[in-house]
């Protein structure tokens, strides 16, 4: 408006110009003397009017470059406008008091409530009374910096009897001095988010009770390198360690020193994180000393992006098995020497009448019977 004024008064005063102009070529057949002055008057008025001519082409520029900015602000808030409007999650714009000046759609459906009736609202409003003296603080603090990371609070909805949990992200709004102007606050809803950790909560709590209740499997965790993070109470109750005693150290302590020297505790980590799955028989070492037979299993344990993150491991005591297996060998040995050194002819048969074994007392009486 104010450039277009400049430019009116520029052309009134182009057109006087003019006018005097065109008055003192008129009075040019007047006496040499007055010649004389109009001469110098007509000059000055032609300079003076090629300059009015010169400035208000360049006011005429000035205008259009303006104009040209004025739609390119225009296009670029209309920009903002929609990116505003239309964002997936909830944005709010407060003085910084914060008090509401603008909100999107998703803001006010999130809140429950029409998008007008949250302009010129304390965001404040919206808070539960024992987050109050937070926000209050969190304002303080934005007068001097951004607030890093999110604020997670429960948002009451307008009719004050319902809350959702939301996540709050704020930026500064500054002027050109730095001086803070206000506050964009991003608004997420994140009650799945609440739920689904809830229900990681609850599995892994699950899963803890059925670690700490199974006595008959030493259950616990390694680490990459093999040290030890977690210790269930069959661990406690086979390996005889308490879970302060033996978490930060290294699981070779329940190999017997051969095996140590021999690198099998490195060893069946190093297959476990290549192959996925280690699994071993052998000797182990309990706290007071005494040896077990142990059938074991290592897993590798790996994030979504397959870094190696530890190991699970899972041992049992099967020294009873073993010495079981070890007696019915050593009795089955003595069985077959006896056969097989019995002066009398032993055979067996199946149901159909075929031989399943013979000692050699009867091979020996049936080729005398043959020959």
């Amino acid at each position: 408006m104010k450039a277009a004024v400049k430019e009116g008064k520029l052309a009134q005063q182009i057109e006087s110009a003019r006018s005097r102009l065109d008055a003192l070529h008129q009075r040019a057949g007047t006496s040499l003397s007055q010649q004389g002055l109009l001469h110098e008057a007509l000059e000055e008025l032609s300079i003076a009017l090629e300059e009015l001519q010169v400035s208000a082409e360049e006011m005429r520029q000035y205008n259009d470059e303006l104009a040209t900015s004025r739609l390119e602000v225009e296009a670029e808030r209309q920009r903002y406008l929609e990116l505003f409007e239309f964002a997936p999650a909830g944005y709010l714009v407060t003085d910084p008091w914060g008090k509401i000046t603008e909100a999107n759609s998703v803001a006010a459906t999130m809140l429950n409530c029409r998008q007008d009736y949250l302009e010129h609202k304390p965001m404040i409003s919206f808070l539960r009374e024992k987050d109050h003296k937070e926000f209050f603080e969190l304002l303080n603090r934005l007068v001097k910096e951004d607030m890093a990371g999110e604020w997670t609070v429960q948002l009451m909805l307008w009719n004050k009897t319902e809350s959702f949990p939301a996540a709050l992200s704020v930026a500064r709004i500054v002027d050109g001095e730095g001086r803070l102007t206000g506050l964009r606050w991003l608004v997420r809803d994140i009650s799945e988010r609440i739920q689904a950790e809830q229900v990681v909560r609850q599995s892994e709590e699950r899963f803890r009770l059925v670690v700490e209740g199974v006595r008959d499997y030493a259950i616990f965790m390694l680490d990459p390198e093999g040290v030890v993070v977690s210790w269930n109470t069959g661990a406690e109750r086979i390996k005889g360690y308490q879970a302060q005693e033996i978490i930060g150290k290294h699981c070779s302590s329940f190999y017997p020193p051969a095996d140590i020297e021999r690198g099998k505790p490195e060893q069946a980590l190093k297959v476990a994180a290549a192959e996925g799955r280690f699994e071993d028989e052998g000797w182990r070492v309990r706290k007071d000393g005494s040896l077990f037979w142990a059938s074991a299993v290592i897993t590798a344990l790996r994030d979504d992006s397959g870094k190696l993150r530890g190991f699970s491991k899972i041992t049992r005591d099967i020294t009873e098995r073993k010495q079981a297996e070890e007696a019915l060998r050593q009795s089955q040995t003595l069985l077959k020497t006896f056969m097989d050194n019995c002066p009398s002819m032993i055979f067996l048969k199946d149901t159909e009448g075929r031989y399943l074994y013979t000692n050699p007392e009867f091979e020996r009486t049936n080729r005398k019977r043959s020959a």
